[in-house]
């Protein structure tokens, strides 16, 4: 039934989206304002016409995927965009496995809890809605954070697969916490794991196209990429705070940390619901993030009882990938791209369920005192971002 309801939000929502690209009923030239899906779909266009990429691309792995579905369908819109939805219908029902398998003490309902908890995330949902490689991500992380949970190596060489022609950056991430899972009864299964996304980080780099100068020069923390992305009118807020940010030694980004942070976990912000419209009307759906605030107080409440004592936390390998997952980015982008923390929502999730049933037997008046200070900081954030904007 769960999945069932977030489908149809999706589908609804990719009808909305189609109404507004396509006002015309001409679904093989949509109208694009997004950057990233006019790449997508362009790039794809190419490489159906036998040309060469000649859009600012940095990976050939969805446009060839989507080329090759064309052939099949023929040029249509519905084709990336139901691609995204079941996707991200996919990611969303592997929530349950990861729960399944690293909460196995506990009964189905709070694995369901946590599936119902990864879909409560509008932002994550609202992503599946549009032709980005974000739900290509979300299949791809969640299939292999479930590998690595369920142990099942073939499962994750699937999922490297998936992940590398995509951004194969994200196998970073992987290859940091994996050493943290090898034993010295137990290192082979690790190990493998190790070896298969130093193999997808080959295919990632085989698989780059020569034009993605200006997301390499991102990725590095240059300013190519950045200094473009802030141009844009929609970020002129956040460009008059972080302007010198990658021209900040790396000492400075690092003591920055907490505020990058911080405006990555607080965007979108709840405000102008209209102000991606250009970018398709279900934008405005992803801007409701108050159940990510919500959720997102007690993910940290776990962080927090994690650090405070790693050593009766169990699943501390879990929550170090997790804080991996969203540090690194809002290092690298300044906090400025919050959707690329997204993949690992379904472990944010299952992380926040084994929070939920520990307050069922303990620390409760430890936790009120922790989300009632978290609250405090959330709405004064929230206002100074309103009076900014």
């Amino acid at each position: 039934m769960l999945l069932m309801a977030v489908a149809m939000v999706l589908i609804v929502g990719v009808a909305v989206d189609v109404a507004q690209f396509c006002p015309d009923g001409d679904f093989e030239n949509p109208t694009l304002a997004n950057p990233d899906s006019y790449r997508l779909f362009t790039a794809a266009l190419q490489l159906y016409n036998g040309e060469e990429i000649t859009v600012i691309m940095a990976y050939r792995g969805i446009p060839a995927l989507l080329s090759a579905i064309w052939h099949i369908t023929g040029i249509t819109i519905f084709a990336p965009l139901l691609l995204s939805v079941l996707l991200t219908l996919a990611a969303i029902a592997l929530t349950s496995g990861i729960a399944r398998h690293i909460l196995p003490h506990l009964s189905q309902r709070y694995h369901i809890l946590a599936m119902a908890l990864c879909a409560a995330c509008c932002y994550y949902v609202g992503c599946g809605m549009l032709i980005l490689k974000e739900p290509y991500l979300f299949f791809g992380v969640s299939l292999a954070v479930y590998a690595m949970a369920a142990r099942c190596w073939w499962c994750f060489a699937i999922a490297v697969a998936v992940i590398a022609p995509v951004r194969d950056g994200v196998l970073y991430y992987f290859l940091l916490v994996l050493p943290l899972f090898i034993s010295r009864k137990d290192w082979k299964p690790a190990a493998v794991g190790i070896a298969i996304v130093f193999a997808g980080l080959l295919l990632g780099e085989l698989l780059t196209i020569e034009n993605n100068t200006r997301y390499i020069d991102g990725t590095l923390g240059n300013t190519t990429f950045t200094s473009d992305y802030l141009a844009n009118p929609n970020h002129s807020t956040f460009n008059s705070i972080f302007a010198d940010y990658y021209s900040s030694p790396l000492w400075l980004r690092v003591l920055m940390l907490p505020v990058t942070c911080g405006v990555q976990f607080l965007v979108p912000f709840p405000f102008d619901f209209t102000k991606y419209w250009d970018f398709g009307y279900t934008q405005s759906y992803s801007q409701f993030t108050f159940p990510w605030y919500i959720m997102g107080g007690i993910l940290l409440f776990f962080i927090y009882r994690m650090i405070a004592s790693p050593r009766r936390e169990p699943l501390w390998r879990w929550g170090v990938l997790a804080i991996i997952s969203f540090v690194v980015p809002a290092y690298m982008f300044a906090g400025s791209v919050s959707r690329y923390w997204l993949p690992f929502m379904p472990l944010y999730a299952v992380l926040i369920t084994a929070t939920i049933q520990r307050l069922t037997c303990g620390c409760r008046r430890q936790f009120a005192i922790f989300y009632s200070a978290y609250l405090v900081l959330l709405v004064a954030a929230l206002i100074a971002a309103a009076l900014m904007m």
